[in-house]
């Protein structure tokens, strides 16, 4: 699968308009800029990055936002790496991710077996969800602002020789896809960085790209009260309930997730009863946000 199978499916992250496939680029119909393409990796970054408000910490997320977005082309890393790969985690973590993949997966997976047709992994770093995607999903967009986690997450989808996957640098604020388009998003630890009118804004986009029934399914970190981490936003379950409330035409559900209960249950029943007996909170809500017809 490569960009001339799904051209169709794309759209200009400046003014929205269709993409025309030509052998050594892809053009926007409309205000005719380019886009530079290689096999199934496309760069659909906008021409400008957002202004962002009310950014949350010392802005230090802002500046890395920037530097990645100043990055141009394909940069050719000799060795390149991503944030969050599991092989380099601790046991801790790889359990945790592990878990967290299949509660997801169980939120969106249709009980008939059918494959989803379109798949997005937003801002999905090392890729674990993109790969585990892969295997039940027709086409799977793999999308990120980072061009060294692209081209780690490319090769190794060379390597394994999976070629349903469609590498797209993008800034998660500017979404380049024809609308109604997506079943499935995905966001992984991502909506933690910029503030809750940022976050906002992010899930906004997405429900424009989803299909009637589909999901966006995003984690927030849970707002500790012993230890709270002043470099990301954490969210309470008020302000986890407040971030999708008043979107039209959807339904959220928020589940309780945290990684000493995820070693030895895995039903959310019985993880809710249980959560009760600990003192230490989840230490994530996963929401699960359903675009109504």
């Amino acid at each position: 699968m490569g960009i001339k199978d799904i051209v169709e499916k794309l759209r200009c992250p400046d003014c929205g308009s269709k993409l025309r496939f030509n052998i050594k680029r892809v053009d926007c119909v409309h205000c005719q800029k380019h886009f530079p393409y290689n096999d199934n990796y496309i760069d659909l970054m906008p021409s400008r990055p957002l202004q962002l408000r009310h950014v949350y910490s010392n802005r230090a997320f802002e500046k890395y936002y920037l530097r990645a977005f100043l990055t141009k082309g394909w940069v050719g890393y000799k060795n390149p790496t991503a944030w969050g790969r599991l092989e380099e985690s601790s046991r801790g973590y790889r359990v945790f991710v592990r878990e967290e993949e299949k509660f997801i997966r169980s939120l969106y997976m249709k009980k008939s077996g059918a494959k989803i047709e379109y798949f997005c992994d937003l801002s999905g770093g090392a890729g674990y969800y993109t790969f585990q995607a892969s295997r039940h999903c027709k086409c799977v967009f793999h999308c990120d602002i980072n061009q060294e986690f692209l081209e780690y997450c490319h090769g190794k989808a060379r390597k394994k020789k999976i070629n349903n996957i469609i590498f797209v640098r993008a800034d998660y604020f500017s979404l380049p896809f024809e609308n109604n388009l997506l079943d499935v998003v995905v966001s992984n630890d991502s909506l933690i960085y910029y503030g809750w009118k940022n976050d906002r804004k992010v899930i906004e986009g997405v429900v424009k790209k989803l299909t009637t029934n589909g999901h966006f399914i995003f984690d927030l970190h849970h707002k500790k009260w012993y230890a709270p981490d002043r470099k990301i936003y954490e969210y309470s379950k008020m302000g986890a309930e407040k971030l999708t409330k008043g979107l039209k035409s959807t339904k959220t559900r928020i589940y309780p997730f945290g990684r000493l209960p995820t070693l030895t249950i895995r039903n959310q029943s019985f993880f809710e009863i249980s959560n009760l007996f600990f003192w230490m909170p989840a230490i994530r809500y996963v929401c699960d946000l359903v675009k109504l017809g």
